[in-house]
């Protein structure tokens, strides 16, 4: 694929500000693991031992829970605007256009968390005895090593850092060279691999979109079974993603999501005939194959 002939200048000048962000978050304990046996646990209370477990959840409260929510809520907004670094765990690349909206995202998540997290420890005594309750029918009170409040809430965190693995190529380094072989070098610095294969989460997500559909379609026909429009909806939004976070331009990825819509076309699951679902279920499996070869066509 030779990426020169497809990358514009919009794009150059947006691929030339990426830089790469890590976000590390901890969504807190949620269990805890018993002094006593899985055997003793089970003797006591004449069950059957496979089916018990020697962890537990044992806390559960509304602050708790909006802890979760915050840092889910975080996670989606970011997800959004930004693509996964497939070699760095945790990395995303992020547009320096969109650094801004990144770090006011995580600085407002930082302060719900905060006061989520006081509350939890103004809340504590009641939180700890609702989970004694809880572990009552049990018969072992005593078997859980409850965290104090500090200890439980400081398993809640996020924390947002820059990376210093900016652009592709400086803007300041390509002043001397001419606009055409500054536009080259910039382009073969932008299909880096790393940068590259972070292309392919999307397209994954279509994979995956696509064969839930086919699935779906082929057992609405098959066995009775109802079939559900958001199964189609999936496919369109799967689309869309494979479209907005084709930063590099990809003429491939562009060709497959032409493709996929012109062959799969907007399809109304509940009202479909059930004589065409055999044939639209076969579609989406030929969609499938055809997103899969991509991505190997792409080496990504």
């Amino acid at each position: 694929m030779n990426m020169t002939t497809t990358t514009n200048t919009a794009t150059i000048t947006e691929l030339n500000s990426v830089v790469l962000a890590n976000i590390t978050m901890h969504r807190g304990s949620t269990s805890k693991k018993c002094k006593a046996t899985e055997f003793e646990i089970a003797s006591g209370k004449d069950a059957d031992q496979k089916k018990l477990n020697v962890s537990y959840k044992y806390l559960d409260h509304p602050q708790i829970t909006e802890a979760r929510a915050i840092l889910n809520r975080v996670a989606k907004e970011i997800n959004k605007i930004s693509l996964t670094c497939p070699s760095i765990q945790g990395a995303r690349y992020v547009k320096s256009l969109e650094m801004d909206t990144v770090n006011k995202i995580v600085d407002t998540a930082e302060a719900e968390l905060h006061a989520t997290k006081h509350e939890i420890i103004n809340n504590w005594q009641e939180i700890v005895d609702d989970g004694i309750q809880s572990m009552a029918k049990l018969g072992r009170d005593n078997a859980i090593e409850w965290p104090t409040a500090e200890e439980f809430t400081n398993t809640f965190s996020i924390k947002l850092d820059w990376m210093n693995m900016p652009a592709p190529v400086a803007d300041t380094i390509l002043e001397t060279v001419s606009d055409e072989a500054a536009s080259r070098a910039r382009a073969a610095q932008a299909t880096d691999k790393m940068f590259l294969k972070a292309h392919a989460a999307p397209v994954r997500d279509l994979v995956v979109a696509l064969a839930k559909a086919a699935e779906a379609t082929t057992n609405s026909t098959q066995k009775g079974k109802r079939l559900r429009q958001d199964n189609f909806d999936n496919i369109v939004e799967a689309l869309d993603n494979v479209s907005s976070y084709n930063w590099l331009d990809v003429p491939e990825l562009n060709d497959l999501v032409r493709s996929i819509k012109a062959s799969v076309g907007d399809v109304d699951g509940p009202s479909l005939p059930r004589e065409e679902r055999v044939a639209v279920a076969s579609k989406l499996k030929d969609a499938q194959a055809t997103a899969i070869n991509t991505l190997a066509d792409l080496g990504i």
